[in-house]
């Protein structure tokens, strides 16, 4: 084989050299795209697993502060009735000692009465403070909720952006590699032997009649 032949072989190895590479750099780059668009996907998907527990566990806490607060009712009014008893049993003691329901015995069951209401109140207070505690585990559950939502959301933003440039990458590297595989050719085109005319030989040139090898 000759010089000639040699060189359109080469000019033919650069070509498919530089179609491949081409091709190569786009594929990898969509290939790389849809990764990144695929763990978008998963992460969002993850997001809204924890949005989705998040409010659950605010449902459960509002749900056990209406228990909460239901349970101060049935237990003050437990007390209430509790220091009811206490006052008629009182009472009955002083009718049967024969003690009139003025002066000191009066005053002794009005006291009762202030402490047992006292009691009640102070059932009431500590199942509203349990109640107001269980509200505001739920509004901290929302809002993990709500971050979780957006936080998803910014992950497949950030996962689509992230594929776009991997795409872009690979058109870019791919017409890099076009770039240079042409310029490949051009050199060893531009280093063709073209014999002048009346030799016994000649080159491939465009607008020639073919070539032959060189002698």
């Amino acid at each position: 084989m000759g010089f000639t032949a040699v060189a359109v072989v080469g000019i033919a190895a650069a070509v498919v050299g530089t179609a491949v590479s081409v091709i190569g750099s786009i594929s990898q780059g969509h290939a790389r795209a849809a990764a990144a668009r695929a763990q978008g996907r998963a992460q969002r998907a993850a997001y809204a697993a924890q949005a989705e527990a998040s409010r659950y566990n605010a449902e459960v806490a509002r749900q056990n502060a209406e228990y909460i607060r239901q349970a101060g009712a049935i237990e003050e009014e437990k007390q209430r009735e509790k220091g009811r008893r206490l006052l008629g049993t009182q009472q009955a003691l002083y009718g049967k000692a024969g003690v009139t329901g003025e002066g000191t015995p009066l005053e002794i069951m009005a006291d009762t009465a202030a402490d047992l209401e006292k009691e009640a109140l102070t059932t009431r207070y500590n199942y509203d403070i349990r109640a107001r505690r269980a509200l505001s585990e739920a509004d901290q559950y929302n809002f993990m909720g709500a971050q979780s939502d957006r936080m998803g959301i910014f992950a497949g933003e950030a996962a689509n952006r992230t594929a776009d440039m991997m795409s872009s990458a690979g058109y870019w590297k791919a017409g890099t590699s076009l770039l240079t595989g042409l310029g490949h050719v051009a050199t060893i085109y531009g280093g063709m032997k073209v014999p002048t005319p009346g030799t016994s030989g000649y080159d491939y040139k465009p607008g020639g009649k073919g070539f032959k090898d060189w002698e």
